[in-house]
């Protein structure tokens, strides 16, 4: 829920939660791109952590990318992959 910058943290801190665009997102821009963020998709890895998608714990199927988010720390280049199985059972 996006309010406008009006949340505020027990900190007193301003909290955005998501911000509207007004532009849709370029796809084919993030495509390749590993530190790009996007919801679903094709994930893009870094050179040395390529991995297949994994597997659902529960009925073994593989499982779809819900989310890719950048997640920089410090000098280190983080990437988080989050992903969810579409099978209704599970």
């Amino acid at each position: 829920m996006w309010a406008g910058g009006k949340d505020i943290n027990e900190k007193g801190e301003s909290v955005l939660l998501l911000q509207p665009t007004s532009k849709k997102p370029n796809k084919k821009s993030n495509c390749g791109n590993p530190s790009a963020s996007f919801l679903g998709g094709t994930p893009s890895f870094f050179e040395h952590a390529r991995i297949d998608h994994p597997a659902c714990n529960i009925c073994g199927k593989e499982m779809y990318l819900i989310i890719q988010m950048n997640a920089p720390f410090s000098d280190l280049d983080r990437t988080m992959y989050v992903y969810g199985c579409n099978t209704a059972s599970c």
